[in-house]
C-alpha cells in the first residue's frame, strides 16, 4: 500500500504561508509517505462553479487561490529526498514550450 499526501487546500490550514505548506510536505518525506499531490486548475464562470457546487458537491469557493503545480512541485523537490511528485491534472498548453 502506497500512502499520498493530497495539498490541495492546505494553504487554507496554513495561513497561506508557503513556508509552512513545504514543511509539512518535508516532514511527510522523512515519515515515509510516498507520495505528494496537487491539482491544476483553469477559471470558472459563476455558472459552472455554482453547478459544480450544487451536482458535485465541490467543495472550494469561487475565488479560491490555487498553487501552480509546476512551481509548487519544484520546491517540493527542493526540499525533499524521496517522495514522488504528482499531479491529479496538468493544463499543459498553458505552458509553452521554448
Amino acid at each position: 500500500m502506497e500512502i499520498g499526501l493530497n495539498i490541495m487546500s492546505t494553504e487554507n490550514l496554513l495561513g497561506g504561508d508557503m513556508a509552512r505548506i513545504l514543511d509539512v510536505v518535508e516532514l511527510a518525506d522523512r515519515k515515509g509517505v510516498d507520495f505528494v499531490t496537487i491539482s491544476d486548475h483553469l477559471g470558472f464562470t459563476g455558472a459552472s462553479h455554482a453547478e459544480r457546487v450544487r451536482i458535485r458537491n465541490f467543495p472550494y469557493p469561487l475565488g479560491q487561490p490555487w498553487l501552480e503545480p509546476i512551481s509548487f512541485l519544484s520546491a517540493v523537490a527542493a526540499r525533499t529526498s524521496r517522495i514522488r511528485l504528482s499531479t491529479f491534472i496538468l493544463i499543459a498548453p498553458l505552458r509553452p514550450m521554448l
